[in-house]
């Protein structure tokens, strides 16, 4: 089976391999179709998303554009031209693309804006075998890397054998479960509230108001779906965690200092 496997992917590796060529002329092309420079392809090509082409770097409010579109018509030719551009961008290993997929990651500085509670800095803390010790803690937060494709906690080359970048995805995910759970706990109609950074800080530090407020959030989600894309699936998905979710924020709330908590 793993042989298989092996074969398989080799197989992947190849077909990309001859995928990216030069033609007489000296243009890249990618299966079948001109790569051409980004803005070229924006402008002069007319409109700008043809599907005769693919740009030679990645542009993110772009492609969300485009991905919009996609599951707005879900026109199949334009869903392949979507697949084989990112393929592209993996393969060249596109550094602008690398940086649009940290964004998921607990470790992404762009989670750390203000506009939110500063949440993914909490739970990162539990990633540290010394957290008041910075010598012996690996792990840097926000990161400075901000490109998937040279991160410093893929397998191989973890700097924490104790987890790899899929756990820095999956606890962001958890992360973003209680930021959400937090906002819904303002609204004056919510059951339980957090009014101000004295309530913050007990929600984060009490097991009994946590899991009030995580449950209450996830119920939100499940009926409120105008919060954010696709509401109900993360919810569900996260509402098997609430446990663990909990018990990990418990196991860090002595780390939870009231000075270092956003409220605004």
């Amino acid at each position: 089976m793993n042989l298989d496997r092996s074969i398989s992917n080799l197989s992947k590796r190849i077909e990309r391999f001859d995928s990216l060529n030069d033609d007489s002329n000296g243009s890249n092309h990618w299966r079948g179709k001109e790569i051409i420079p980004l803005d070229e392809r924006i402008q002069p090509r007319g409109t700008p998303y043809t599907l005769e082409y693919f740009p030679d770097d990645f542009d993110e409010v772009w492609a969300h554009i485009i991905e919009s579109e996609i599951e707005e018509d879900g026109d199949d030719q334009k869903k392949k031209w979507h697949s084989d551009y990112l393929d592209l961008m993996e393969y060249k290993r596109n550094p602008n693309y690398g940086k649009s997929k940290c964004f998921y990651c607990l470790l992404s500085p762009v989670r750390d804006d203000p506009i939110f509670n500063g949440i993914n800095r909490l739970v990162a803390k539990g990633l540290g075998d010394n957290k008041d010790d910075n010598k012996n803690n690996p792990i840097q937060y926000p990161c400075h890397v901000e490109n998937r494709f040279d991160c410093p906690y893929e397998k191989g080359k973890e700097l924490d054998a104790r987890f790899d970048v899929d756990h820095l995805f999956e606890l962001a995910k958890m992360a973003f479960a209680v930021e959400i759970s937090l906002a819904v706990a303002r609204r004056d109609t919510s059951s339980v509230q957090i009014r101000n950074k004295q309530d913050l800080y007990m929600a984060l530090t009490n097991r009994e108001m946590f899991y009030a407020i995580l449950e209450q959030g996830l119920d939100y989600l499940l009926y409120d779906k105008k919060i954010f894309d696709n509401a109900s699936k993360f919810e569900q998905s996260q509402r098997g965690n609430r446990d663990k979710i909990a018990g990990y924020f418990m196991n860090i709330r002595d780390e939870i200092k009231l000075k270092e908590l956003r409220f605004y």
